[in-house]
């Protein structure tokens, strides 16, 4: 799978190189590598190392792919929006920009294992800075 990585970035190099110089190079690789590494190495991972199904990591991939896309319009439409003064549009929008994506996610993955693994990664951390302050 590499060497058709390789293959497939160097004929994109020269093709799109030739007509779109460096933008031509870094679109040349990104498609090169969404064409192989990006579904082959998580199926070799998901096949041989986790031993399970490679559907569940597509469905689990399209559903953080299907969150990334609503939050980004619901973000983008509410900042759309916004119309007052520079100052207050750049605090208001970088609020919108935090919180919305954010509430959106986390409406969307509640559930999931990998959430509440996350959830429980953050307490330990906060338990751990809260140790550190007390003895400070």
């Amino acid at each position: 799978i590499l060497l058709s990585t390789a293959v497939l970035n160097l004929i994109g190099d020269v093709v799109l190189g030739k007509q779109y110089g460096i933008l031509g190079i870094f679109v040349a690789t990104a498609v090169a590598r969404l064409f192989t590494n990006t579904w082959y190495e998580p199926y070799v991972i998901y096949k041989h190392g986790f031993k399970r199904k490679f559907k569940e990591y597509i469905l689990k991939y399209a559903w953080f792919a299907i969150s990334l896309i609503i939050a980004t319009i619901a973000t983008y439409m509410l900042c759309q929006l916004v119309k007052m003064t520079l100052f207050v549009q750049i605090i208001i929008k970088g609020i919108i920009c935090i919180l919305v994506p954010n509430l959106i996610f986390i409406a969307m993955m509640h559930r999931m294992p990998e959430f509440k693994a996350l959830l429980e990664l953050v307490q330990r951390v906060l338990q751990k800075i809260k140790g550190l302050l007390h003895i400070a």
